[in-house]
């Protein structure tokens, strides 16, 4: 009998598939080549680096005691390989591969998963670069890995999203179309050459995603995708709990099947400026008011000089803040407020070096003197500044960073190493950025060739600016002209009072860790690895714990002085916020070179008193802090330095304003429900009106009758803490009163008319914004645990509805909010597009039908809050700032996390629906604010009077 034709081509074609199958199985199945990898003595992590097939570079990381898994892919592909036609399609790519894949082509599959599982989830379009990241509970980090890797393999690019996902773009253009640095930049366009990839518009908007006659906006994303999302110009980090093993299957099995087409991207870019365009200069005009001198100087990119970092070592010199210092010059001429020094943009083919200064009114007005003094800093850099003995400081610091650097949360470190390996080779990825191995003076002279006069463009950004052109995308304006203002040589009083950076006296040098103190008191709490009450009086209560846990050589010194005088008194809290100020200008200088070996202190002012924390290598951490108590103690102020400063802060209180409208909006609500607590434009008003005389009264008594609470935790013995605690009661708590600190109030938002609170903030933005606070029923564990779970459970379906679905906005979130001990849910949309009307519609149309599904996927959103509460603290830090927080809520146990957890434990789907119809669905409790009015405003009651508001409101008092 003949053969069946139809059955032999069947036969023959059946073959030649199970042959190609076999090829791309066998592409896939080639064992992955494994690099060598370099790590610190004390990094307990697991390492493999990988080169699978298909020339993916995967990173695997097993951590045992990682809190989440996390994974994070970096495509070397950003907007500057935007079609010259396309501005912003990267950005636009990396916001569609979210929406749907063939494998999951559900629009909010991915995002849903994550959230339901206890993760997060973004990522971002840098000039070369575009990241994705997420992290998640370690039993459902397999599945969300497979969602994840059909980003790369199979994306649906659903036409039925194009136009949500281009509204969303041009939602976030136009969310952030007063933001100064974008502004700026839009303006810098005009000086850079057109052909040079910096010059384009990134983020994007409607009219460039627009469809173009011939091609649609879909047809350049798919092709923009297929031309440049290759597994060659892919890194992937993959981090979890697992051995190495485990992860390596999980990762093979998935993103072995993202294509290698084997893309290379063009480097070879034109130069940033054309050669007849340098030097220049550029007035910019900003919303806020702002004013800064930047000095900006193309130079080439040594990123393959990472071992020894030229540009690092200039941005050190040239930023440096203590004595002698071109900042401490311009400071004690009252010139400038700060300065900074580094790499300010990367390309693959070049850079930008600058130098910003932060300006007051008076250095607006000496701007040229300032230039000058810029180049007679360089000049001095130049002949003494380039020695080895600076660089192996540098060394020795980074040195310290790389051994003793707090760990980095899962999903920080994934994002941050998946860029490092498109930067260094695989031995050198964790290592690169601290590498510096090689002094090269002749590189570095080389380096500083480049700060010349002819090479520069200087940007001023001042209110005052006279303009005559405006940007293209931001509306900046500004104006340009050739050449800068010419170069003087400084007056001999001035030059004098420049010089270079001593040797640091803080770099530590005993760095070992103390053994367990075998005192009585360190066993008081019946063995448990928490804090100990070692001081107990009317006055002071000092905390302490020997770190055991994290075995660094460092420890954090916290402190929170309650202080009578500022009882009630919106002046003296005013004034308090200018005190810390001056304090921390007044350490400024002593305390920089501590700051770059490791040591670093904060001082910041409350409605109640102030806050200080020291941080770092306890090594040289008593020389700080007897200086920082010196300084309060015997407070030593100028008033040319307080003329300054508070100008200085006046102008930060207004320009809080001109951020976000959702971010400006947020704080009202301590405004609105804690006392004592007041508003930015209240302390503009006072404080300008305090005169120096009326400060330094204030200053002289601002301990009197102080209460402090201290914890000490880290690398110290107990007699170490009472021997500083005496100090500190000597020095700061000499004062005695007979008043007692004020208690804190939370104010309960509830309404007897059974209305809706509103409250009115408007805004100088396009946008609006519209914000709810719904609080828990009682300040006790259950209320917040069912508050918890119910934030987690609206979370992603709020997104999807009110921002995939209904394009309300960029910003639309639900998420935590707590006062003190009392939990809230706070629900926030900035919309360019709807009135504020719809907004507040739209919220209580999804509140009302959330119930329906509050315990769909209940057991799985219960596992993932649980497992979210019992994350273990990453560094001493974290653990610090915990037991600290405890302390300041009077859970003198440090109990309340467990009772949290055993709340959780306790609630079922009957419990929280209940809970939801009694704090959520009762109109009475909630509080709006928006920064437009509605347009019926009869189911509200509007909040025309703070105080009056307050004073209607009951309470809970906290000490």
């Amino acid at each position: 009998m003949l053969p069946n034709p139809r059955c032999c081509r069947q036969a023959i074609a059946l073959l030649a598939l199970l042959m190609m199958v076999a090829s791309v199985q066998a592409q896939h199945a080639a064992a992955p080549k494994v690099s060598p990898i370099s790590k610190s003595d004390n990094d307990n992590r697991d390492y493999r680096y990988l080169t699978l097939g298909n020339n993916l570079r995967v990173l695997l990381i097993s951590d045992t005691a990682a809190e989440k898994s996390a994974a994070a892919l970096n495509v070397h592909v950003g907007s500057h390989q935007n079609p010259k036609d396309r501005a912003g399609l990267a950005h636009f790519l990396e916001h569609m591969l979210f929406l749907g894949t063939e494998k999951y082509p559900e629009a909010d599959a991915y995002q849903d998963f994550i959230s339901q599982h206890g993760g997060t989830n973004n990522a971002y379009t840098a000039e070369e670069n575009t990241n994705y990241f997420f992290d998640i509970e370690h039993a459902s980090f397999e599945p969300a890995l497979d969602r994840f890797a059909q980003f790369f393999i199979n994306p649906l690019f659903d036409a039925n999203y194009i136009d949500h996902e281009k509204n969303a773009v041009n939602a976030e253009y136009l969310a952030k179309i007063n933001d100064d640095d974008r502004r700026e930049w839009d303006a810098y366009r005009a000086l850079f050459n057109p052909d040079h990839p910096a010059a384009t518009f990134s983020v994007g908007n409607l009219d460039t995603l627009a469809d173009i006659e011939g091609h649609s906006i879909r047809d350049d994303l798919i092709a923009f995708y297929q031309n440049n999302y290759s597994a060659n110009l892919m890194t992937l980090v993959v981090l979890g709990n697992r051995k190495l093993d485990d992860l390596q299957k999980m990762v093979e099995s998935r993103f072995a099947a993202i294509p290698n087409k084997n893309k290379t991207i063009a480097g070879d870019y034109p130069s940033l400026f054309l050669p007849t365009v340098l030097p220049a200069s550029i007035v910019v005009k900003p919303v806020k008011e702002s004013r800064e001198l930047t000095l900006a100087f193309p130079v080439p990119n040594y990123s393959d000089k990472y071992k020894t970092k030229p540009l690092h070592y200039l941005g050190h010199l040239l930023g440096n803040e203590g004595a002698g210092s071109l900042l401490a010059l311009l400071k004690g001429l009252g010139w400038a407020e700060s300065l900074t020094a580094g790499e300010i943009y990367q390309s693959r083919r070049d850079s930008l070096f600058g130098i910003s200064i932060k300006l007051t009114k008076e250095g607006v007005r000496a701007k040229d003197q300032i230039v000058s003094a810029v180049f007679d800093y360089l000049k001095l850099t130049a002949s003494r500044g380039i020695s080895e003995w600076r660089f192996t400081e540098m060394q020795q610091l980074a040195e310290l960073d790389y051994r003793f650097g707090d760990k980095q949360s899962a999903i920080d470190s994934v994002m941050e190493l998946a860029q490092s390996m498109q930067d260094y080779p695989a031995v050198d990825v964790l290592w690169g950025q601290y590498a510096y191995t090689k002094f090269d003076e002749s590189l570095i002279k080389n380096s500083l060739d480049y700060l010349r006069a002819d090479n520069v463009f200087i940007s001023l950004l001042t209110p005052d600016a006279v303009t005559i052109s405006s940007s293209v995308f931001y509306k900046t304006a500004f104006a340009t002209k050739p050449g800068i203002p010419a170069i003087l040589d400084l007056k001999p009083m001035y030059h004098q009072r420049l010089w270079l950076p001593e040797r640091n006296i803080f770099i530590p040098k005993n760095l070992i860790l103390k053994a367990p103190s075998m005192l009585p008191f360190q066993e008081g709490n019946s063995g448990k690895n928490i804090p100990v009450l070692l001081t107990n009086n009317d006055q002071f209560k000092l905390w302490f714990l020997q770190d055991r846990k994290f075995r660094s050589p460092k420890a954090e010194l916290n402190f929170n002085f309650k202080l009578p005088v500022l009882n009630n008194s919106l002046e003296n809290a005013a004034r308090a916020q200018l005190f810390t100020e001056l304090i921390v200008d007044q350490l400024n200088e002593y305390a920089y070179p501590a700051s770059l070996a490791g040591l670093t202190f904060s001082l910041k002012a409350n409605s109640r008193g102030f806050d200080i924390n020291v941080s770092g290598y306890t090594d040289k951490q008593s020389l700080l802090m007897n200086k920082i108590l010196s300084a309060i103690a015997q407070p030593d102020f100028s008033q040319t330095r307080f003329d300054q400063l508070k100008d200085d802060l006046v102008r930060e209180w207004r320009n809080e304003d001109k951020n976000l409208p959702y971010s400006v909006l947020a704080k009202k609500v301590a405004r609105l429900q804690y006392l004592p607590y007041w508003g930015n434009r209240e302390y503009i008003d006072v404080l300008q009106k305090t005169s120096f005389e009326q400060f330094k009264t204030f200053s002289l008594d601002i301990l009197r009758g102080a209460k402090l609470e201290a914890l000490f935790y880290g690398n110290l013995y107990p007699q170490d803490a009472i021997k500083l605690s005496a100090v500190i009661e000597h020095q700061l708590l000499k004062k005695r009163s007979n008043r007692l600190p004020q208690l804190a109030k939370i104010l309960r938002s509830e309404n007897k008319d059974n209305k809706s609170w509103i409250y009115y903030y408007p805004l100088e933005h396009n946008d609006r914004a519209v914000e709810l606070y719904v609080q828990a029923l009682a300040p006790y564990a259950d209320d917040s645990a069912h508050m918890k779970l119910i934030t987690q459970i609206l979370a992603p379906e709020f997104f999807n509805q009110l921002r995939t679905e209904k394009q309300l906005g960029y910003v639309v979130s639900v998420f935590p909010m707590a006062i003190r001990t009392v939990e809230a849910s706070f629900f926030a949309v900035q919309s360019p597009n709807v009135s504020a009307t719809t907004i507040v519609d739209e919220i209580n149309n999804f509140l009302g039908s959330a119930s329906a599904k509050l315990t769909d996927n209940f057991v799985e959103n219960k596992a993932a809050l649980l497992a979210e509460l019992r994350e273990p603290p990453l560094s001493l830090t974290e653990q610090s700032e915990i037991f600290w927080q405890s302390i300041l809520l009077n859970d003198y146990e440090f109990k309340r996390q467990q009772e949290l957890i055993s709340a959780v434990n306790k609630i079922t789907p009957e419990s929280i629906r209940k809970y939801y119809e009694a704090a959520f669905l009762q109109k009475n409790r909630r509080l709006w604010l928006s920064t437009e009015k509605l347009e019926n405003q009869k189911d509200f009651e509007i909040i025309q009077n703070v105080a009056e508001y307050q004073q209607k409101q009951q309470g809970y008092l906290q000490p």
